[in-house]
């Protein structure tokens, strides 16, 4: 928003490794607020016996910024888990931050591009809504999403894939719930 673009500091090089998390919000996130900028975060080997969702990346139209090269690797959840989404990243997420002046709006779209999300086994979870959810915008597209070796479960009553604004690819073969969104380019394992 206003105040993190105005500070103009990035986080960068983040890592996050041999955790076990349990509790109602997302398991490991990134966002809202990343209007100073993100890069370069690696989540890996983290267990996860409770949480909304393991693997969440999120930001609003108002918060102007980027969120680039982050990589997911090695996650799992508990079986029987409870999830609201599996993998979610959402440049539609929460609204303007009411300390900033009235129709405040970032110089340019966030940016978000360059994610792995890679050896995940979320399988015997319960997932409430998309299994997948990838909500880019006009404009705020999001780009280079890598998905390998990603296992959750099919939704109930929701799509498995929920994706708009967004492209990269999926190994075949290796993640489900199957077929994924068409906006992502299908590619043999390496």
């Amino acid at each position: 928003d206003c105040h993190g673009v105005a500070y103009g500091v990035a986080s960068q090089n983040i890592t996050v490794r041999n955790v076990s998390c349990e509790g109602r919000y997302a398991g490991i996130a990134i966002g809202s607020e990343i209007s100073g900028g993100v890069d370069g975060v690696l989540v890996e080997n983290v267990s996860f016996t409770k949480a909304n969702g393991p693997a969440h990346i999120k930001t609003g139209a108002s918060r102007g910024g980027f969120v680039t090269n982050v990589r997911f690797v090695n996650l799992t959840v508990a079986d029987g888990a409870p999830l609201t989404e599996g993998i979610l990243v959402d440049t539609n997420y929460g609204d303007v931050n009411p300390s900033c002046p009235k129709g405040w709006k970032p110089p340019q779209p966030t940016l978000m591009a360059n994610y792995t999300f890679e050896h995940i086994d979320a399988r015997k979870a319960r997932v409430q809504n998309s299994p997948f959810h990838f909500m880019g915008a006009s404009g705020a597209d999001i780009t280079g999403v890598r998905i390998r070796d990603v296992w959750l479960p099919a939704a109930h009553g929701h799509h498995n894939w929920s994706c708009t604004h967004v492209s990269g690819e999926v190994v075949k073969g290796t993640v489900a719930p199957w077929p994924p969104c068409p906006e992502f380019r299908v590619v043999a394992d390496e």
